[in-house]
């Protein structure tokens, strides 16, 4: 990694410190609901920082699967992040990214939030626009004006934005458009939770998840204390989602499944295979039923032999590697 031309090294190596920096307060954080940071070093002029390895799956690949949580799985989820994200608060610091990409289920325990932004903010507010201030629908106004302050509230709307996902099966439409909307004098564009998933939850866990995606920033929780109560857990709720027979669907072997059944069913591919994903315990199971959707005999097997060959072929990569870090 390095600047792109001469007259970008001022902004590479501005950059560069803030992603030391960011390691250096995230060193500091021993929160269980946060990725815990080992190490971090400057070699080969660029940086590094060295993360905690965990056993899990992503929120974003286990909503692929089971489209919503239940009222439970909401509260094992997000109280420990919330817990997480008051620790981080507490040093006035921001995590500017929360969306289910970034909350990672540990096979046994509580979840851990991963993906700080600190750096990538910091290149957009010392020069030109680099990156993305944010994940369109997840990240609230403030991150998309230099208008606005961002604070504690942002995050908790980076929250509130990724349970509506949870409960509702789809991510919320994006600050932008809801302001847009409003400032026409239309009503906003997106339905309340409240609305949405009163039938299978609580009013107050409802109500909780519409105050944290409040459009303006004063409209919202303005520290996780003020909303943590509604996720409280009763004694018989485990601090986990996950069993031991829940998939860790590997991206690489799905975007790879995509790929072969695209040569023969095209665009189609896609939306066949987190179907399949929703209805499958195993990525053999889910290779299985996506033959299932060639008519042809011979094209059947040929995808079948494709993907298990790709699957092989991963695996032998993925045991070199964990053979190669035992090693190191």
């Amino acid at each position: 990694v390095g600047a792109k031309s001469k007259k970008d090294e001022h902004i590479y190596e501005y950059g560069m410190q803030r992603f030391m920096d960011e390691a250096r307060v995230l060193a500091q954080f021993k929160n269980r609901n946060i990725v815990r940071v080992s190490r971090f070093m400057e070699k080969n002029g660029t940086a590094y920082i060295v993360m905690d390895y965990e056993e899990g799956v992503p929120l974003s690949r286990y909503l692929m699967r089971c489209k919503r949580l239940s009222e439970v799985e909401v509260k094992n989820v997000f109280r420990p992040i919330l817990r997480g994200l008051a620790h981080i608060h507490e040093k006035d610091y921001l995590h500017r990214d929360i969306k289910p990409a970034n909350i990672y289920l540990r096979q046994k325990g509580t979840p851990v939030l991963l993906d700080f932004g600190a750096a990538r903010q910091a290149l957009n507010h010392h020069g030109r626009s680099i990156t993305n201030l944010g994940t369109h629908g997840y990240a609230p106004i403030e991150q998309f004006t230099t208008q606005e302050r961002q604070g504690s509230w942002s995050d908790i709307y980076g929250v509130g934005a990724t349970i509506y996902h949870s409960i509702t099966g789809s991510s919320p439409i994006t600050a932008l458009d809801r302001v847009a909307a409003l400032q026409a004098g239309r009503s906003d564009p997106m339905m309340p939770a409240s609305a949405v998933g009163k039938k299978n939850y609580s009013k107050e866990l409802l109500q909780s998840v519409d105050w944290m995606l409040g459009v303006r920033a004063n409209d919202r929780p303005q520290s996780v204390n003020e909303v943590i109560s509604s996720f409280t857990l009763t004694s018989n709720e485990h601090n986990t989602i996950l069993t031991e027979t829940d998939v860790d669907w590997d991206g690489e072997l799905i975007a790879q499944a995509e790929r072969h059944l695209a040569k023969y069913l095209g665009p189609l591919a896609t939306t066949l295979v987190k179907q399949g994903m929703s209805k499958s315990a195993s990525v053999d199971e889910l290779y299985q039923l996506l033959a299932q959707q060639i008519d042809i005999p011979t094209e059947r097997e040929q995808f079948f032999r494709s993907v298990q060959a790709s699957t092989s072929l991963s695996g032998k990569v993925a045991r070199k590697q964990q053979q190669r870090a035992q090693h190191i």
